[in-house]
């Protein structure tokens, strides 16, 4: 399934489901964005997983949880789609908990 999001550069959210695997599995779901060059994405996402890595091996456990970014080009990449609660209603929460 393929959903096109409203935005100028119409990113693409594409659901992958692996051959023969017809078991109830759920599919990779990930954005497909042209026209974004995703290389420091990349490269900033795998600092947050090493210093994750390095934290958690000297019992500091942060809860991060970094997305996948794979940039397969200069001009065009893959973003791994993270479901959940909208933008708006995390931020919301942060909001309300910096005010505590």
């Amino acid at each position: 399934m393929t959903t096109l999001f409203q935005s100028n550069l119409m990113p693409m959210k594409l659901s992958l489901r692996r051959s023969g695997d017809e078991n109830g599995a759920e599919p990779y779901v990930t954005i497909f964005k042209r026209g974004d060059d995703l290389r420091q994405d990349q490269l900033v996402v795998q600092m947050i997983r090493l210093c994750d890595k390095i934290f958690r091996e000297n019992a500091l456990d942060l809860c991060l949880t970094p997305y996948w970014v794979l940039a397969t080009s200069a001009k065009e990449g893959f973003v791994q789609f993270v479901k959940g609660n909208r933008l708006e209603l995390f931020l919301l929460t942060i909001k309300v908990e910096f005010r505590k």
